[in-house]
């Protein structure tokens, strides 16, 4: 049986595409396709029994629907025909291995396969070498669009320091290639206007003690579904939580191997890196059951003095677990409350913790410079793993193993930096004259420090003049 067989009279088609083109139908974006096996059929006089289409799905995919619904009702017998025209051997598949298998399971119900572009029939000659050279090329053509689209998402997040993603995080609008917050300077859209003020209200409420089931509730009650048309749910509220992003950090995995965090993208910040910090430890510290029950509430971002090393809410207490030592929430409560009702009155005119800050101020230098010098040594790691051989057996995990190290000791320098700002910022008088000149500020920051000092059972709070614009001024 040739190409040109003209005694063949009934066929079915098949066709397929990768990608699913936005306001057309599955139909149309394959209409070419449909087109040139029409075109064939109606040279060679075949009546068409049933299309089959699969828009939307890889060619490596093994379990796409329409190929799948095809196969079922040659099978049993539902639709019989004696051609399967097919536009390509690509839009066939792009796997080698189940091209063949389902190749020799399709001649066992029809008589012929056509291939249009290639002009190739299963009958004719040398059809084996030339189905199995080209299934090759085309998987292999795969593996080089994937690479190249990679490579370009990669160029995209550490070249130019840009967000990949066709949905930007809520909150969010795309300015160019920008992420700006969907406040009405940047956008005229309501509703991600409302994004924004959900965000803030996840923050917030999370950070003065509801739990991700309430706050879930509440946004069901109050907002409505999400912006993919679901109901809130704790893993919802957790993952927005959890999004590196609102601190203006491009944060991931680039092919499941090399982690990355890019700091000074262009994502421009909406929560301080120091409340973000905060919402990942009460997040994995968290609890399940009841919350404690009390009339205050607060964002405790708490500091032990000796060690420098944030505390850990527990049930009526924190905690440093390097010292061990703990401390009530209700006496750094009752500190709060005194250190804030001066602040109203305008009587702190002046912090009286030099010394302090200073001890505090040179812990955290040193910390980042051991936090740099290690980032250096890891990165120089990264290099050599990068020199190995491909078919090293255990190169791609090194490099992954190395590349999350990196990426973790990114995070804590990008903490330890801010810590930094905060502790020079709280008695700096220079910071009220770049306030009055305009310099931003994140819209969820952190509004004080808490330091404890166990051995002088002390307790002192540094105020960020940011978020208080000036000290006694309110």
């Amino acid at each position: 049986m040739t190409l040109f067989d003209t005694k063949l009279k009934t066929y079915i088609s098949y066709c397929r595409k990768s990608i699913t083109v936005s306001r057309m139908s599955a139909s149309e974006s394959v209409q070419y396709q449909k087109a040139a096996n029409q075109r064939y059929a109606e040279l060679h006089q075949l009546e068409l029994v049933k299309e089959y289409s699969d828009v939307g799905y890889s060619g490596k995919d093994t379990n796409r629907p329409e190929i799948q619904e095809m196969l079922w009702d040659l099978k049993s017998g539902a639709v019989e025909a004696d051609i399967l025209v097919i536009y390509s051997v690509d839009r066939f598949g792009r796997d080698l291995k189940h091209n063949i298998e389902t190749m020799l399971e399709i001649l066992n119900y029809v008589k012929q396969v056509v291939f249009v572009a290639e002009r190739m029939a299963s009958d004719s000659e040398h059809f084996k070498i030339l189905f199995l050279m080209l299934t090759g090329m085309a998987q292999e053509n795969r593996e080089r669009i994937l690479q190249r689209m990679a490579d370009g998402r990669k160029a995209k997040v550490l070249t130019r320091k840009s967000f990949d993603g066709n949905y930007p995080a809520l909150g969010y609008v795309k300015n160019e290639e920008k992420l700006v917050p969907a406040t009405f300077e940047h956008t005229n859209d309501l509703q991600l206007s409302q994004g924004l003020f959900i965000l803030q209200a996840i923050f917030h409420s999370y950070l003065y003690g509801m739990s991700l089931r309430q706050i879930a509730k509440m946004l069901n009650q109050r907002v409505g579904f999400t912006r993919r048309g679901k109901e809130w749910t704790y893993k919802s509220v957790q993952y927005i939580l959890s999004n590196e992003i609102y601190c203006g950090v491009l944060k991931g995995t680039l092919e499941n191997v090399e982690s990355y965090l890019v700091e000074n993208a262009n994502v421009e910040a909406v929560v301080d890196p120091l409340v973000f910090e905060l919402v990942q430890q009460k997040l994995r510290f968290e609890k399940s059951g009841r919350k404690r029950k009390t009339s205050f509430r607060s964002p405790h971002f708490t500091l032990c003095l000796a060690c420098s090393e944030p505390l850990v809410e527990e049930t009526n207490s924190l905690r440093c677990y390097k010292c061990w030592e703990e401390v009530e929430l209700v006496k750094i409560e009752q500190v709060l409350l005194s250190e804030v009702s001066k602040l109203i009155q305008g009587a702190l005119t002046h912090f009286n913790l030099e010394s302090e800050r200073k001890r505090l101020l040179d812990q955290y230098l040193m910390k980042r410079k051991l936090l740099v010098q290690k980032i250096k040594e890891l990165d120089e790691r990264r290099k050599r793993i990068e020199l190995l051989p491909d078919h090293h057996a255990s190169k791609k995990k090194m490099l992954s193993v190395n590349t999350e190290a990196i990426t973790a000791q990114q995070q804590e320098l990008l903490v330890t930096n801010h810590l930094i700002d905060f502790v020079k910022s709280a008695n700096d008088k220079k910071m009220a004259d770049m306030i009055k000149q305009g310099i931003p500020h994140s819209l969820i920051a952190l509004p004080y420090l808490v330091t404890v000092d166990f051995l002088n059972k002390q307790i002192q709070v540094l105020f960020h003049r940011e978020v208080f614009q000036s000290v006694g001024e309110l």
